[in-house]
C-alpha cells in the first residue's frame, strides 16, 4: 500500500479521532491511518480502544453501505482507504441554512437507512449531526453517514455511557454521564437535525430539557413537516 498512497499525515486535534490522513496517489480515495498496532478485528469486543472500536465499525459497517471502505491493511497501524466525500451536509447548510421539505426527507431517510445497518450491529453512532453527513455527489441521494469517532457498542458485553457528542443535538440522558444510554440517543440526534433542515436552526441550541417547548415558528414548513418535526 505504501507505493500506492501518499504518506499519511495528521489534519486535527480531535482527542476521539487520533487519526491521518492521506490521499491515494492516482485516485480521490481517503487514506486514513490509525494509531494502532493491533489488529481490532482479532478482538470481538474492543471496547477500551476508541480508534481500535471505530476501525472496526467501519469495516463491519461498510459493506451493509453507510460508505465504501476500498482497502484495508497495515502500515505502522490499522490503514483504511476509503471513498472520498464531496462534503458534509454542514457544508451545504452553511450556505442555504433552509431546506424544502423534499430535501429533508431525502437526507432523513438517508439517515435512519444508515442507522438502521448500525444498530442491526449493535453500534451506536452517538454523534449523528449534519457535519458527519458524507455527500459524495451534488445529489442528496448520495448522502452515507460518517464520523464514527465516538461509537460505542450497545450489547450484552459492553455498556453504552459516557459525555460524548455535540451539544444540541444530544438527548437529555446524554448529559447524565453515567446514566446508560443506547441507540435511541441516534434517533433523538436524527430528529434534531430533521427540525434544523426545516427551520434553519436546532430546537435546542445546548442543554435539551431547558427549554419546555420547542419553537415551531410560522414558515414554509407544512402541518405535516411540523408534526414530523415535533415527535
Amino acid at each position: 500500500m505504501t507505493e500506492r498512497y501518499q504518506p499519511p499525515r495528521r489534519v486535527d486535534d480531535d482527542r476521539y479521532n487520533p487519526i491521518a490522513r492521506g490521499l491515494e496517489t492516482y485516485s480521490e480515495r481517503v487514506l486514513k491511518h490509525t494509531d494502532s498496532e493491533d489488529d481490532p478485528s482479532h478482538d470481538p469486543y474492543p471496547t477500551n480502544y476508541q480508534p481500535d472500536l471505530k476501525t472496526k465499525s467501519l469495516w463491519e459497517l461498510h459493506k451493509l453501505n453507510p460508505f465504501r471502505i476500498v482497502k484495508s491493511g497495515y502500515l505502522s497501524g490499522r490503514v483504511t482507504a476509503m471513498e472520498k466525500a464531496h462534503c458534509s451536509l454542514a457544508n451545504m447548510l452553511s450556505v442555504r441554512p433552509k431546506r424544502t421539505e423534499s430535501e429533508a426527507k431525502v437526507v432523513i431517510r438517508s439517515t435512519l437507512e444508515a442507522l438502521v445497518t448500525c444498530h442491526s450491529k449493535d453500534i451506536v453512532h452517538r454523534d449523528v449531526r449534519p457535519r458527519n453527513l458524507l455527500l459524495f455527489s451534488d445529489d442528496l441521494n448520495s448522502l452515507k453517514l460518517g464520523g464514527f469517532g465516538v461509537c460505542s457498542n450497545d450489547d450484552v458485553y459492553s455498556n453504552c455511557t459516557g459525555f460524548q457528542g455535540t451539544y444540541g443535538y444530544m438527548a437529555p440522558e446524554r448529559l447524565r454521564a453515567p446514566q446508560q444510554h443506547g441507540m435511541p440517543v441516534d434517533i433523538w440526534a436524527t430528529g434534531a437535525t430533521a427540525y434544523q433542515l426545516l427551520y434553519g436552526f436546532l430546537p435546542y441550541q445546548w442543554y435539551p430539557g431547558l427549554e419546555r417547548n420547542i419553537r415551531f415558528p410560522a414558515t414554509h414548513v407544512s402541518s405535516e413537516g411540523s408534526h414530523f418535526a415535533s415527535n
